[in-house]
C-alpha cells in the first residue's frame, strides 16, 4: 500500500501557488503510480479444477475400472512458454502447477519443479485439432501403485471439430469440456519382470472446483480514494486560512 502525503504549504487567504504546486506534483505521483503499477494489481487467482475416471491396472494384477478421482491447481496468471513443451501459434504450454489424485484410493499428489517435465497445454486448431493435455513426469517418481512407483501422470481431451478453444490462452474455468469428443491418458510407472510399463485411462469428468481472488482495488478505485483524501486535506487548509484571516 502506498501513502502520499501533501503539503500544500499556502500561508496567505486561500490556496497559494505553492499549494497548487504540491497539489500538481500529487496528480502527477498519483496518475504515475496508477500507471507503473496497473499490471502488478492484477491479481493471481487459485484454480481448482476437480477430474474423475477409471485407470485399467489390469496388466498389472489390479481391476480394469478402478476408479480414479483428482484435483488440478494451478495459478491463474501462468505466462504462456512456462511449461515444458515448445509453443507456437497454434500450441500454449503453462506450468508449474500441482496435482492430487487417488486411483482405486491409494493417493498421490505432487507440485512439479524445475527438475521435472510439465506442462497444461493447449493447442488451438492444431493439425485440424484442439486438444487440452495435462502432463506430468517424475522421473524420481512420486508415489506407489501395486507395487510400482508411479512416475508419469497424463491425459489429452480432444475436439475433433477444433470448436473448443478459440485461442491458446489458459483456460480458468472447465465449460470447454462440453465440447470434448474423445479423451486418452496414461498413468506411467516402473515396470516389474519385463511388464507394460503404464496402463490406460479416461477422464469421464472435468468441473470447476474453485476460483478465488484477493480483494484487491482497481487503479481508478485507488486514485478515486487518494483524491478524495487530497480534496479532504486541501478543504481542512482552506477553513484554516479563512479562520485567520478572521
Amino acid at each position: 500500500m502506498a501513502i502520499i502525503y501533501v503539503k500544500t504549504g499556502a500561508t496567505g487567504k486561500g490556496l497559494g501557488n505553492s499549494a497548487f504546486g504540491s497539489l500538481a506534483v500529487a496528480i502527477t505521483t498519483i496518475s504515475t503510480f496508477s500507471t507503473l503499477f496497473s499490471p502488478m494489481i492484477a491479481q493471481a487467482a487459485n484454480i481448482t479444477f476437480n477430474f474423475e475416471g477409471v485407470v485399467d491396472l489390469s496388466n498389472i494384477g489390479g481391476l480394469n475400472n478402478t476408479p480414479l478421482k483428482g484435483m488440478l491447481f494451478f495459478d491463474s496468471t501462468l505466462p504462456n512458454g512456462s511449461g515444458n513443451e515448445t509453443i507456437s501459434i497454434e500450441r500454449s504450454s503453462y506450468g508449474p502447477f500441482s496435482l492430487s489424485f487417488s486411483v482405486g484410493g491409494n493417493p498421490f499428489s505432487i507440485t512439479t519443479t524445475s527438475a521435472d517435465v510439465y506442462g497444461i497445454t493447449i493447442d488451438n486448431n492444431r493439425f485440424g485439432v484442439d486438444n487440452y493435455i495435462v502432463l506430468v513426469f517424475d522421473n524420481l517418481g512420486f508415489g506407489n501403485l501395486l507395487g510400482r512407483t508411479v512416475r508419469d501422470f497424463r491425459f489429452i481431451l480432444t475436439d475433433v471439430s477444433a470448436s473448443m478453444f478459440t485461442d491458446t490462452s489458459l483456460p480458468l474455468f472447465t465449460n470447454f469440456f462440453s465440447s470434448v469428443d474423445s479423451n486418452f491418458g496414461s498413468l506411467g510407472y516402473t515396470p516389474i519382470s519385463g511388464e507394460p510399463s503404464l496402463s490406460l485411462l479416461n477422464i469421464t469428468l472435468l468441473s470447476t472446483n474453485t476460483v478465488s481472488s484477493p480483494s484487491v482495488p482497481e487503479p481508478s478505485t485507488i486514485l478515486g480514494i487518494v483524491t478524495l483524501g487530497l480534496g479532504a486535506v486541501l478543504s481542512k487548509k482552506r477553513n484554516q486560512d479563512d479562520n485567520n484571516d478572521d
